[in-house]
């Protein structure tokens, strides 16, 4: 296996090259999506190095165009998230119906279902007539399947359980035409849509908008590109604009987030005042990173960091593990468990009920602290970035899992190292044992439950065939086993 630094060392002279040759920018894009990214379309095109990626591309005009979309995400349903449209209805266009002209930017609008979504809202309401929606994206490919506004038939069962969901008050076959397989957005939603390619990494603003919508974007960029997206969008906001993002997102990531207040759930904001530039203010990618507490409170032992990955019957394990941890247990417990999407995460209320840690979902760019127990939440794969914070992503399922064991193991691996233990209970395929591999390659400790006291057997099984265990217990002692290592490890430190 390649060594991680190599892998990253090379993966940069791939974005320069990328840069100097088609001036697309991916620096600041999240390191562990770009790195996931490329190995993928690596693998995929049967090139035997990203050298020789770097190589082809810089010839071959059409296969940076595939890699440009691999890495351009566009994972979107209509209505997704039904609450947001609701809330829209009921907080918001009660303001925007005061304003005799309405200028309505959705920036990263990928196949354009958010944007039909907005416009049936904005007819409903008796909006539309009034609006100008401008509909961006920096991948041309996605935007004009945006501006036909075509869509698979197959798809629409749920674009109506979303709509009806989100309060629709008609039919919403009335808004489309089935055609050999196909739903073809009806032409009256199209008249006030103006489609555009617009790059948030390099491009500037656009000018008094009452509304931006750019939902599940920001977390595929890093800290620095997200600070100046928000300043972006304060620039084209005008006085008492809102602006909406994913579910997972938040102006917590931003320097800037003073310049606006929460408005309304379902993350609506509502600018305050124009943000200016900071004198001397530097973008995170250019610091050195700090000593963060968690690196103080366990310089006394080897570990830093545990991952744990589930499936079927993972709920009575993670239970089990996480209720004998020690009180004063001071290492970082990142989960992910197969779940079903939902709006919410029951998994971190349920365990928060039986572990003496503080058990949340992780967030977006949300630094990693001691002593929590992180849970990925459905429908997004959990990533963890060099700088020790989590990453979110919506590209595809890995292993038939989103969040994907392998992807957060795989991540986690790289940034921890040696000093990362990896963690594989109860589940019904083989999803993490790539990861685990990873974790063990690198140095970590890996554990495995006992299969014979696994609900499903096949999980446990295929990480044990996939490398070297350092430890196979019953899942009633991986959690004393844990706390017994990291306490013992912490008192000696102390007597030294």
């Amino acid at each position: 296996m390649q060594n991680t630094k190599d892998i990253d060392s090379e993966i940069q002279e791939l974005i320069d090259a990328i840069y100097m040759r088609y001036g697309y920018d991916l620096s600041g894009y999240a390191r562990s999506f770009i790195k996931r990214r490329v190995l993928r379309r690596l693998s995929l095109s049967k090139i035997i190095s990203i050298g020789e990626m770097k190589k082809k591309l810089l010839v071959d005009e059409s296969f940076c165009d595939t890699l440009l979309l691999d890495i351009s995400i566009s994972v979107t349903e209509m209505f997704r998230d039904p609450g947001f449209y609701s809330m829209l209805r009921k907080a918001v266009f009660p303001y925007l119906r005061t304003y005799p002209f309405l200028r309505i930017w959705v920036a990263g609008c990928a196949t354009g279902e958010e944007v039909f979504s907005l416009a049936v809202l904005l007819k409903e309401e008796g909006l539309y007539g009034k609006s100008r929606i401008y509909a961006t994206d920096s991948n041309n490919a996605v935007l004009q399947k945006a501006k036909a506004g075509i869509f698979p038939i197959r798809n629409l069962k749920k674009y109506t359980y979303n709509y009806q969901k989100a309060g629709g008050v008609e039919s919403f076959s009335d808004y489309y035409t089935a055609d050999s397989g196909y739903a073809i957005m009806d032409r009256s939603l199209m008249e006030n849509i103006v489609f555009s390619g617009h790059n948030l990494v390099t491009d500037g603003v656009f000018n008094e908008m009452n509304l931006i919508s750019c939902r599940n974007v920001l977390i595929y960029f890093n800290r620095a590109l997200q600070d100046r997206v928000v300043r972006l969008f304060s620039g084209s906001l005008c006085h008492n604009g809102f602006l909406c993002l994913g579910s997972k997102e938040s102006l917590r990531i931003s320097n800037r987030e003073d310049a606006f207040e929460v408005f309304a759930e379902e993350k609506i904001y509502r600018k305050k005042h124009d943000m200016p530039n900071i004198p001397g203010e530097m973008d995170h990618e250019g610091e050195e990173p700090s000593l963060s507490n968690n690196n103080i409170l366990l310089k006394n032992t080897p570990y830093e960091a545990i991952v744990i990955g589930s499936s079927a019957g993972g709920m009575r394990a993670l239970t089990a593990i996480l209720s004998s941890l020690a009180a004063g247990f001071t290492l970082p417990v990142i989960i992910v468990q197969h779940q079903q999407q939902s709006d919410y995460n029951y998994l971190a209320h349920l365990l928060n009920e039986k572990c003496p840690l503080t058990v949340k979902d992780a967030e977006e760019k949300e630094s990693i602290r001691p002593g929590t127990v992180y849970i990925a939440p459905p429908g997004y794969h959990l990533m963890i970035e060099n700088d020790r914070t989590f990453s979110l992503s919506m590209f595809e399922p890995v292993n038939f899992a989103r969040p994907s064991i392998d992807v957060l193991f795989e991540s986690a691996a790289d940034v921890y190292g040696e000093k990362l233990i990896g963690i594989i209970l109860t589940g019904a395929n083989d999803d993490g044992s790539r990861g685990l591999k990873r974790v063990k390659e690198l140095g970590g400790l890996a554990i495995v439950q006992d299969p014979a006291t696994a609900e499903a057997s096949s999980m446990p099984k295929a990480a044990i065939e996939a490398t070297g265990v350092d430890q196979i217990l019953p899942f009633e002692r991986i959690g004393g086993f844990l706390s017994d290592m990291v306490l013992c490890r912490q008192t000696i430190g102390s007597d030294l």
